[in-house]
């Protein structure tokens, strides 16, 4: 994209990143909600800890940011009659999140969400450009995402937004064709034998693994992939 053009997202994704801080969490209810209690406490933990276990600390953690809020539904598990305790949620998004969340608590969970939903933004824009001037790509691809419910997910510390990045990766990379700039200096070449045409499709399945993880229904998603593979090497 043009230098202008990239000003303006940068603007606007700084904007939108720093904008989950400004709003009190959580929202109405005033409760943690659905699975948000392991889903954070598992982003803590991973910082902290450094590994998946609930712990008497771990709880702590939990009353220090949110000491007079209700938490209703922390899913565990156990393999030894509850002698050790796992946290019993899918532990990805809490890995991508753990480091904004150490440092800024609930508001660098959903900032990180925010960033999720930006990028998929980027993609957006970067594929819709093909077709159409820069400036409306970047607009269209900001009022589909930004004016979806994605963006309401944002604000839920859960793995719906990690799920919309993962397919639009996947069918940003499935679906356009790898640069054609030629590679330059040693650190260029290195990355060119792992990032060209003919490993496009491992890393498109690969983002599409994140959300399928989560969601394995989405999964299904790989099939428009698959036949665009299919017919580029027909």
């Amino acid at each position: 994209m043009s230098r202008p053009a990239r000003y303006v997202f940068l603007a606007l994704a700084l904007l939108l990143v720093v904008f989950p801080a400004t709003i009190a969490k959580p929202g109405q209810p005033m409760n943690l909600k659905s699975d948000e209690p392991a889903y954070y406490l598992m982003a803590l933990s991973l910082a902290h800890d450094f590994d998946l276990r609930c712990e008497v600390g771990d709880i702590g953690r939990l009353a220090v940011e949110f000491p007079h809020n209700l938490v209703n539904n922390l899913i565990l598990m156990s393999a030894d009659g509850w002698q050790t305790v796992y946290f019993g949620k899918p532990w990805l998004i809490s890995l991508l999140a753990a480091p904004a969340t150490a440092a800024f608590g609930s508001d660098g969970f959903v900032a990180t969400n925010m960033a999720l939903l930006v990028f998929s933004v980027w993609l957006g824009a970067l594929y819709l450009r093909r077709h159409n001037p820069e400036w409306l790509a970047l607009l269209f691809s900001a009022g589909f995402f930004l004016l979806s419910n994605a963006f309401a997910y944002v604000f839920w510390m859960h793995t719906e937004v990690l799920c919309v990045a993962g397919v639009t990766t996947c069918l940003y990379l499935a679906l356009t064709p790898a640069p054609a700039r030629p590679a330059t200096g040693r650190l260029g070449r290195l990355v060119a034998r792992f990032w060209n045409e003919s490993t496009r499709p491992a890393f498109s399945g690969a983002a599409l693994v994140f959300a399928a993880y989560n969601k394995p229904q989405l999964a299904l998603l790989g099939l428009a992939p698959l036949v665009a593979c299919w017919r580029g090497r027909g």
